[in-house]
C-alpha cells in the first residue's frame, strides 16, 4: 500500500509541477497585475435587451501588451496530440468578452498536460463573434439546439462542413468520427451518454443530425 501511495502521489505531484512552472514563465513574461474589472454588456436579441455582467479577473499586462492567464484543471491535449477544444469553450468566451472594451489581449491557458496560447483578435471581430454566441444562447432557451460541443469539433477537425439534407444523402468526411465522439465505442462512452439534456432529445446521432442543423450550427 505504502508504494502506491507514493505512486499515486508523484502522479498527482507531477502535472502540478509543470502547470506552475508554466504559469511562472507567463508571469515574467507579463509581470504586471492588472486589477480586476466588472463586465457589463447589452445587446439586443429579438427585439429584446439583452445584459450580460460578469469580472475579468487573473489579467496581466508585459511588453507584448495584456494577457489572461487561466489556470484549468482539464487535460488540454489528448492521447493524438490535439487540442481538446471543447474544454476550452469557457477560456474562449472570456477571451472575446475581454477584447469588447477596445484593447486586444492575449489569452494563456494551462492545464494539467500542457498549455494552450489564444492570440489576440481585432475588438470589432471579437464583437462578431460574442453576439453571435450570444445569440445562439438565448435561442436555445427557447428550443433544444442540436448542438454537442466535442461532436461539433470532431466534425470540423475531421472534414466537415454545412450539409442541408439527411444524413443518409450526405457523403462528406467526418460523419464517422462526429458518430462515434456522439455514440461511443467499446472504448469509451460517447458524448450524448454523459449528458442528460442530449440523452433526452438527441439520443442518436441521426436525431442529432436534424436535417443538417448540426452542421450549420458546427459553422456558427
Amino acid at each position: 500500500m505504502g508504494s502506491m501511495a507514493t505512486l499515486l502521489q508523484s502522479t498527482l505531484t507531477e502535472p502540478l509541477g509543470r502547470m506552475f512552472e508554466l504559469y511562472g514563465l507567463a508571469r515574467d513574461a507579463w509581470p504586471q497585475a492588472i486589477e480586476d474589472a466588472v463586465f457589463e454588456y447589452a445587446h439586443p436579441v429579438a427585439s429584446q435587451r439583452i445584459d450580460v455582467q460578469g469580472r475579468l479577473t487573473h489579467r496581466y499586462a508585459g511588453n507584448d501588451g495584456r494577457c489572461r492567464i487561466e489556470l484549468n484543471s482539464s487535460n488540454l491535449i489528448d492521447g493524438k496530440q490535439r487540442y481538446r477544444r471543447d474544454k476550452l469553450l469557457p477560456a474562449w468566451i472570456l477571451h472575446l468578452a475581454s477584447h469588447l472594451g477596445g484593447n486586444p489581449i492575449t489569452t494563456i491557458i494551462i492545464g494539467k498536460n500542457g498549455q494552450v496560447v489564444i492570440n489576440p483578435l481585432d475588438p470589432d471581430e471579437a464583437k462578431i463573434h460574442f453576439d453571435r454566441i450570444l445569440e445562439t444562447y438565448i435561442a436555445g432557451l427557447s428550443s433544444p439546439l442540436p448542438i454537442a460541443p466535442a461532436t461539433a469539433f470532431a466534425w470540423l477537425s475531421s472534414g466537415g462542413d454545412i450539409f442541408r439534407g439527411e444524413l443518409s444523402d450526405c457523403d462528406l468526411e467526418g460523419i464517422g468520427e462526429a458518430r462515434e465522439q456522439y455514440e461511443g465505442n467499446f472504448q469509451f462512452d460517447g458524448e450524448a451518454k454523459d449528458n442528460p439534456y442530449l440523452q433526452r432529445v438527441y439520443p442518436a446521432f441521426e436525431r442529432l443530425w436534424s436535417g443538417g442543423r448540426f452542421t450549420e450550427l458546427c459553422s456558427e
